[in-house]
Parts: structure tokens; C-alpha cells; sequence
């Protein structure tokens, strides 16, 4: 009787410890399941993120690239209002440049589907803050603030400067800017001080955008790095 109990109290005993194993087993499956779909949401928002700093460096590109030109005929402006030179049709032409805004837009919808998900889905810490930093801060100051701050020079400076002092003209080819008055512009500081402050305003958004392109180009790094990584 005793070996026959000894013998149900082992066979219990085994069946248990295969059920602990079954059990552990089927966890150890479960958490390798649940960490490549991490792996592999990790992955997809990585390579979205990707994606969209490039297309926001595209962005920074083509603006310096106008902006420098915008610069060279303001620079242009400034020289001939500064030496008091006569008015030519080149000059009307060219007066129209500043009127041109900074106003950009850039693509933060894989930001925003990032952060609606989950930051946590990004594993590495450094790099997560980067990214958080380069659309929250960097991105956003020179889409919202500083074109803002742009805008409201332009709005509430340049152009009733304009409407007081010229007559627009236009044709299919190009937009001129007729003085009214051309000797009173000459003679007039505002004239050469608008221009001078639109020139340091763009040179300072050329500034900007290259330091964060700098900035976006050492994070893509950073990503590729981390997409072989997790692919590996």
C-alpha cells in the first residue's frame, strides 16, 4: 500500500513539474512573440522616422538655397539704396524679394504617429531623445516661432512700408515694385534699415536651417545604425 501511494505521489509529482515546464515554455514563446512584434514595431516607426527626416532635410535644402539667393539681391538692395544709385528696372524688380515670407512646412506625420503609439517603442534611449528634440524643438521653432516671428515683421512693417511708398506691377514674366516717390525712399534711413533687417533675418534663418540639417543628417546616422541593429 505505502509503495503504491509512493509510486501515485511521484507520478503527480512529474505530471506537475511537466505542466510548470509545459507552462514556462509556453511564456518563453509568448515574450519572444511579443518581442519581435516590438522588434518589428520598433522597425517600422525607425525607418518612418527615417524617411521623414529626409524629406525635412529635402525641405531645408531647397529653402537655404532660395533663401541665399533672396539674400544676394537684398544684399543687392541694400548697396544701392545705401550709395544712393539710380533707380532701374532690374532694382523694381528686385525690391519684390522682400516681400517674400519664411513660412515652411514640414512633415511630422510619422512624429505624430510615433508619439499617439508609444514613445517606448523606440528601445534606445540616446536616440529617442534626438528624435523628440529634432521635431519638438528644432523643426518646430522654425516652423512655428521663427516664421512667426517673420510673418509679424512682414505683416506689420514691410508691407505698409510698401503700400505707402510703391505701386505693384506685373506681367506674365515677373512682379515690380514702382516708388512713388524714389528721392524720398533715398533719403529716407527706414528705407535702408527695412532692407537691413530682412537681409539679418535671413541670413539668420540660413544659419538655422544648416545647423539643423547638420543636426537631422547625424541622427539619420544614428537610425541606420540602429535598423541593422535590430535586423541583424
Amino acid at each position: 500500500m505505502e509503495n503504491k501511494t509512493g509510486k501515485y505521489f511521484k507520478y503527480a509529482i512529474g505530471e506537475i513539474v511537466l505542466v510548470v515546464i509545459g507552462i514556462l515554455i509556453a511564456l518563453s514563446i509568448n515574450n519572444w512573440n511579443n518581442d519581435k512584434k516590438d522588434k518589428q514595431a520598433e522597425l517600422k516607426y525607425l525607418n518612418q522616422i527615417r524617411k521623414s527626416l529626409e524629406e525635412n532635410n529635402l525641405i531645408l535644402k531647397e529653402r537655404i538655397v532660395n533663401d541665399e539667393r533672396t539674400l544676394k539681391f537684398g544684399d543687392q538692395l541694400y548697396n544701392h539704396f545705401k550709395t544712393k544709385k539710380e533707380l532701374n528696372d532690374s532694382i523694381k524688380r528686385i525690391l519684390v524679394v522682400l516681400l517674400n515670407d519664411q513660412m515652411i512646412s514640414f512633415n511630422i506625420a510619422a512624429f505624430e504617429n510615433l508619439k499617439n503609439d508609444g514613445l517606448s517603442f523606440i528601445s534606445n534611449d540616446d536616440l529617442k531623445f534626438e528624435i523628440i528634440n529634432i521635431y519638438d524643438k528644432e523643426l518646430k521653432y522654425i516652423q512655428n516661432i521663427f516664421a512667426n516671428q517673420f510673418e509679424n515683421y512682414l505683416s506689420g512693417v514691410i508691407n505698409p512700408f510698401f503700400s505707402d511708398n510703391f505701386e505693384f506691377f506685373s506681367n506674365e514674366k515677373y512682379m515690380s515694385a514702382e516708388p512713388n516717390n524714389y528721392q524720398d525712399l533715398l533719403s529716407n534711413n527706414k528705407t535702408t534699415n527695412i532692407i537691413s533687417m530682412v537681409n539679418t533675418m535671413r541670413s539668420y534663418a540660413i544659419s538655422n536651417y544648416s545647423n539643423t540639417q547638420k543636426k537631422i543628417n547625424e541622427i539619420i546616422i544614428k537610425l541606420d545604425k540602429e535598423i541593422k541593429t535590430l535586423n541583424e
